[in-house]
């Protein structure tokens, strides 16, 4: 799967996407900003694999405070529906677009969340997560940059966003990072990674490429009273969450 650049966007295609949605402009290298001319918003399309498509419509019926909705699927478009540059079939997924800052841009803007504003926001992530999961879905990009705070819409933060931000190496499981399957053992630790950022402006784990990545969570990360985080509760919790130990970890 190769995705086509975003400045393509700027060829209009001959018709809608599934008749309905009008690309606008682009987005990110896969993905670009759309017109919905039934509903009169703007949503986000984006190219996926197959696989990633059928995983996507598990989550269609969810309507979660704190979880972006998946609008639409689209097994394979024709390329006379895409952007100019496009011209292979490709599957695509219509999410909610989500505006408002991320938690990577909030920490490097305006430093560290309180620990209580970043259990609290957790929290209500993880009550989303696991209607996700119920339904037989896993995220598998939870990241500080998938996170947005004050979405348009959305009365209470954060909201998960959808396909807003790749996977994102330091907060992958060391089981992913193997390239195993994803499983909601999996989100529950790149969760337990946007945390641990988010209290202190640090991801638990660095390295370039996934094998120093994966050297690196055998090892416990910083305790976060040496970054300046006085929380022995949420010290406790990150130590179950990144044991060496699958079995020790949350699973859900």
């Amino acid at each position: 799967f190769h995705p086509v650049p975003a400045e393509s966007a700027i060829a209009e295609p001959r018709a809608p996407l599934a008749g309905r949605y009008r690309f606008l402009r682009g987005v990110s290298r896969r993905s670009w900003l759309a017109w919905d001319e039934r509903s009169d918003h703007r949503v986000l399309v984006t190219l996926v694999s197959p696989e990633e498509a059928e995983r996507l419509r598990k989550a269609r019926l969810l309507e979660e405070t704190h979880l972006a909705r998946v609008l639409d699927t689209q097994e394979s478009v024709p390329p006379a529906e895409l952007p100019g540059g496009c011209d292979v079939d490709r599957a695509a997924a219509v999410t909610e677009l989500a505006h408002g800052r991320s938690l990577a841009t909030i920490v490097q803007e305006d430093g560290p969340l309180t620990p209580a504003r970043a259990v609290a926001w957790t929290l209500r992530m993880a009550r989303s997560l696991t209607a996700l999961h119920a339904a037989g879905c896993c995220h598998t990009a939870i990241s500080p940059a998938a996170v947005v705070e004050r979405a348009v819409g959305r009365p209470v933060s954060p909201v998960l966003t959808w396909l807003r931000a790749l996977p994102y190496g330091p907060a992958l499981s060391p089981e992913v990072l193997q390239g195993q399957e994803p499983t909601p053992a999996d989100d529950v630790w790149s969760l337990c990674v946007t945390l641990y950022f988010a209290v202190t402006g640090e991801y638990p784990f660095t390295g370039d490429g996934s094998t120093e990545l994966l050297a690196a969570t055998r090892t416990p990360p910083t305790p976060i009273a040496e970054l300046g985080v006085k929380e022995p509760a949420l010290q406790q919790l990150f130590d179950v969450a990144f044991s060496s130990d699958a079995n020790r970890r949350f699973r859900s």
